[in-house]
């Protein structure tokens, strides 16, 4: 049941989400030929260099079409990003805690299907966002004529980071890290939202916030608590000095890779708990 669950979680999400991609992929398309176009019409070819002074029309026109493409590449951009979070946000609110919660706590499918359909589909969708961003800068890149110096500085940089001693555990531990926020991130949200129902049944979406505000709170809370007595016992600073960047910052990782999978699994067990047991529906 839990591919059936993921699957309609995909199809959903994806009634919104394809066409902002869609629109950042155009918006960059259309940002990329401008650029080529205005920068093939101001460039002299007799002396190689480019008309800065007393533009035309038609440049002027052109420089303001590039302009306004560009503006409306990032905001894009921005809206990709936000969207894919309010989305993953609604959606949990929409189909476990509003009307929809009726038919789908009825359905022969357990709660842990139903969290983990929804928090993969979620990765899923904010995996594809951050690739669909990405490639759409590097087609921007590639459409000022940049593409090759960032590539000889992507090359070097690599060269020189895969010098270093450690840098493959370092990377392993990075990319885990990363694919586990990715599960952990949802969860969070889910907890927020469900926790947040049972605070303020009448105003859902402000207990959920307060819900968030709290646990970053609590987080600070905890971060300078652990920080004052680090310091306080010199283990942090020796940590600092006895040991090579690379080391500190695998520590760093692990650290963060610990906290997440802790509150992950803490969030995870609460949601699953009100859902299942104290789930108040609209």
């Amino acid at each position: 049941m839990l591919s059936k669950v993921l699957k309609y979680e995909n199809k959903a999400m994806s009634r919104i989400m394809l066409p902002l991609y869609a629109a950042l992929l155009a918006s960059t398309l259309v940002t990329g030929i401008l650029l080529l176009i205005s920068k093939v019409r101001l460039y002299n070819e007799d002396n190689f260099s480019y008309y800065l002074t007393q533009p035309d029309a038609v440049s002027r026109i052109l420089e303001i079409m590039t302009t306004v493409f560009m503006i409306s590449f990032f905001v894009l951009i921005a809206a990709v990003c936000v969207a894919t979070f309010i989305v993953i946000l609604l959606r949990f609110n929409k189909s476990c805690l509003g009307d929809e919660g009726y038919l789908t706590f009825t359905l022969p499918v357990s709660i842990d299907d139903q969290l983990w359909g929804r928090i993969l589909a979620s990765a899923i969708w904010s995996l594809l966002s951050l690739i669909v961003v990405f490639l759409s800068i590097i087609l921007l890149i590639a459409s000022a004529g940049l593409l090759p110096d960032f590539f000889e500085g992507f090359i070097d940089g690599l060269k020189e980071l895969f010098a270093t001693e450690g840098v493959v555990g370092f990377l392993v531990q990075f990319v885990c890290s990363m694919l586990v926020s990715l599960i952990t991130a949802p969860i969070a949200c889910f907890f927020c939202l469900t926790l947040g129902q049972l605070i303020m049944p009448k105003h859902r979406i402000a207990g959920a916030f307060i819900v968030y505000f709290g646990l970053s709170f609590i987080e600070q809370i905890l971060v300078s608590f652990l920080g004052y007595f680090g310091l306080k016992g010199d283990y942090l600073i020796d940590f600092m000095l006895e040991n090579d960047f690379m080391t500190i910052m695998r520590g760093t990782l692990w650290y963060e890779l610990i906290s997440l999978l802790i509150t992950g699994t803490i969030f995870y067990l609460v949601t699953r708990h009100i859902l299942k047991n104290r789930l108040n529906l609209e």
